[in-house]
């Protein structure tokens, strides 16, 4: 009965490592064991999402010096915005928050009109 569910267990990791990619496998002293795959559906799912955030915080970067308004038509709306007071006479500093990276930008206080001063 456990032979027969320890193939069964690596047939579906196999095949589920075609698909997914990666699957991590531990050796204990009796037997391996694998992670389930719902586990590593999210190993795969947090990896792709961290290569979507890292192309788009490179795209943002070069959009300095341009308006922001260009930056969310291309990589689309920031999750929150937010202003304050700036040290420079005259503008205002704007904080756009995306996930993963923080976009920081300036404005002069009559035309409101962003444009972004850095990325990290």
């Amino acid at each position: 009965m456990r032979k027969k569910i320890m193939k069964t267990a690596i047939a579906v990791v196999m095949s589920l490592s075609m698909l997914v990619g990666t699957i991590v496998i531990q050796e204990t002293e009796s037997a391996a064991s694998f992670s389930s795959a719902k586990s590593s559906t999210k190993i795969s799912t947090s990896t792709s999402s961290l290569v979507k955030i890292a192309a788009k915080k490179k795209k943002a970067k070069k959009y300095i010096g341009k308006k922001l308004k260009k930056l969310v038509k291309a990589i689309g709306k920031y999750k929150s915005f937010k202003k304050r007071k700036s040290a420079v006479s005259g503008e205002i500093d704007g904080v756009a928050k995306y996930k993963g990276f923080t976009v920081y930008c300036r404005a002069k206080k009559k035309k409101k009109v962003w444009y972004v001063s850095s990325v990290n």
